[in-house]
């Protein structure tokens, strides 16, 4: 790997490299993650490592007395190795020219959301300005090494956008990649937050909850691992249900293995039964006050006679992290209108790229028409409020 020693001498801080986040203490990397998503932990790329096939190493740096300053997982593969969501060209899918080679992910390849560079947070602005620099010339170095034609950061939030953009990274044209529902707690209670509410909202959530609790079904903690076959099962039959290719329960099961192994205690999984027969699952991680709750799976015959989708999907979690001291929940990416009506807001996350010589002719062009395409959809999909807090915070380096 190239070295910059001129920007090492005046950062103090030399780069190395490491294979596994083991060789890496979780107090070190917490450290340099203070502050970031869950899907900047110790214990997800612990996950990762366990679940990806892309060849994963972290570019770490040092102060000269040993202390961890700033790190940068990176991913690299071809487009069979990397996760399919997340390949360049199926973030921008137009007639263009769109790289499919050997590709190096930074920050994150899987999750809906990417910390980008992860610096220590008590690092003086100035030398944060030149670290990000130095982690910026280290990737690209890294990248020509393997090989790799084009590199990316996708999933990335606006201020991880900036930063980056503003250590020289990046192709000027930025894509719209996803939207995510996060949504802040109140203080103690489920009433707590309904009073956060419009009325008629609180009125329809509280029948809801009614027609829920009238419905005979139970729910609860699962048994873990004892309910892994059945939530598999009825997680892949959810994905099928929304039009997605089919996905083998067997590697849904083998997900939520590594997910209770790894997290233990900081897992969330829920499941709702009727007459002891799985109708419901939820499951997510708990990181701190930050709770993640991205999957869901429902049987929909029982779903819309009892106001399952709403309970299990959203209530239910709601007050469980409340017992446990969370201040905010993400909820995924998926059914924003009925999200935002419920007190969600949204935020956009951001592809940034750099494509090949090949595919850089046509990349602005691609990522314009991508981005009016997406935000076309998006409003038909989700609605107008939901729109709406998606053009507020649509970002000034995302061409339309």
């Amino acid at each position: 790997m190239d070295r910059n020693t001129e920007t090492s001498a005046e950062l103090d801080a030399a780069c190395t490299a490491a294979v596994s986040v083991d060789e890496i203490t979780p107090a070190d990397w917490d450290a340099v993650a203070a502050g970031s998503s869950f899907f900047a932990c110790h214990n997800w790329q612990r996950f990762l490592e366990e679940r990806l096939t892309a060849d994963i190493r972290y570019l770490l740096w040092h102060d000269r007395q040993g202390r961890l300053v700033a790190a940068l997982p990176t991913y690299a593969g071809g487009p069979d190795v990397l996760p399919r969501p997340f390949t360049l060209s199926h973030v921008i899918h137009t007639e263009a020219q769109v790289p499919e080679g050997y590709c190096v992910l930074g920050g994150a390849a899987y999750g809906y959301h990417n910390d980008g560079l992860l610096i220590r947070p008590d690092v003086p602005p100035s030398r944060r300005t030149a670290l990000a620099k130095a982690m910026v010339g280290e990737f690209r170095s890294y990248a020509r090494s393997v090989g790799a034609d084009h590199t990316a950061f996708l999933c990335v939030p606006q201020d991880r956008l900036t930063e980056l953009a503003d250590a020289g990274y990046g192709h000027s044209s930025v894509a719209l990649l996803s939207t995510v529902a996060s949504l802040d707690l109140p203080d103690d209670t489920f009433d707590d937050y309904l009073r956060t509410l419009p009325a008629r909202r609180r009125s329809e959530i509280r029948r809801e909850r009614r027609m829920f609790g009238d419905s005979g079904l139970t729910w609860g903690p699962a048994s873990v691992p004892d309910d892994f076959d059945e939530i598999a099962g009825l997680i892949a039959a959810t994905y099928e249900h929304h039009g997605y290719p089919p996905v083998d329960p067997a590697g849904i099961r083998e997900n939520l293995e590594a997910q209770a192994r790894i997290f233990g205690a900081d897992i969330l999984v829920l499941v709702c039964r009727d007459q002891g027969r799985l109708v419901g699952a939820v499951s997510g991680f708990a990181h701190g006050t930050r709770w993640v709750v991205p999957w869901l799976g429902l049987d929909y015959e029982v779903a819309r006679r009892t106001a399952l989708y709403f309970n299990l999907g959203y209530y239910l979690p709601i007050e469980h992290a409340l017992r446990r001291g969370a201040t905010t929940m993400d909820f995924g990416v998926n059914a924003l209108h009925a999200k935002v009506l419920r007190g969600m807001t949204i935020d956009p996350k951001w592809a940034l790229a750099e494509p090949s010589a090949q595919g850089e002719a046509g990349w602005s062009a691609a990522v314009r028409e991508h981005n009016r395409r997406h935000r076309d959809e998006f409003r038909a999909a989700n609605g107008e409020s939901a729109y709406d807090l998606l053009t507020a915070k649509w970002s000034s380096q995302a061409a339309i």
